[in-house]
């Protein structure tokens, strides 16, 4: 893993300016990769915007001697992704990779959860992932690379409302609901998981063929 390269590539990372977003950008940068840094730059529950985190990104990318740019489009609008997408291939004429990491939190025990609040979770992690996926997708087709990873979390037992996301990590919000509507239940046996974690691979992801632990993608 330590020798894999990825001298030539263009990937996109939404919601890119903090948390585990910021930890991608820098890590494909770091193996050669050059990469759009994607933040709306909103609040942690998806309000307001700011260009900030993500400029902040781009320049340690830069200073350490990689190459990357700043968007702040929001992933919720199909111009939007579309727009993100066309900013790499203009800029550095491919897309090899997308990692649809951007998200919000809007914490809320389940049966204070609104309508509104839901909705603006969807809007993001599932409207998001599929508009910046679909504005991605005939470019990585073209890279001969398609690979796009969408990322998301481990179930928990259901205390507030989210997915993934660069602002933090919680539970998506069909979790779990019995272990808030059943508080009888007794507890689980010690060192026995209540919910184990899943790897979740959506159905665009293609992986590719094993190859030795040094590899330089050509």
């Amino acid at each position: 893993m330590d020798g894999l390269r990825f001298d030539g590539r263009v990937a996109v990372v939404t919601g890119a300016g903090r948390g585990i977003g910021r930890a991608y950008a820098l890590l494909l940068a770091e193996r050669g990769a050059a990469v759009v840094v994607n933040d709306l730059g909103a609040s942690i529950e998806g309000t307001g915007a700011d260009q900030g985190p993500a400029h902040e990104v781009v320049a340690a990318i830069i200073a350490a001697g990689g190459a990357a740019i700043a968007d702040g489009h929001d992933v919720s609008d199909a111009a939007g992704a579309q727009a993100m997408v066309d900013t790499a291939v203009d800029v550095y004429g491919r897309l090899d990779a997308l990692i649809n990491n951007a998200g919000i939190i809007r914490w809320a025990a389940f049966p204070d959860v609104s309508p509104e609040d839901f909705d603006a979770h969807l809007a993001v992690h599932l409207r998001g992932s599929f508009l910046v996926t679909r504005a991605a997708w005939p470019h990585l087709v073209d890279s001969g690379q398609e690979s796009s990873v969408s990322r998301t979390t481990r179930p928990t037992p259901l205390r507030r409302v989210g997915s993934s996301g660069s602002p933090g990590a919680s539970p998506p919000v069909a979790q779990s609901t019995a272990s808030r509507s059943t508080p009888s239940r007794p507890p689980p046996t010690p060192g026995w998981p209540t919910a184990a974690p899943r790897p979740w691979i959506p159905l665009w992801w293609r992986p590719s063929p094993p190859t030795s632990p040094t590899r330089t993608v050509p």
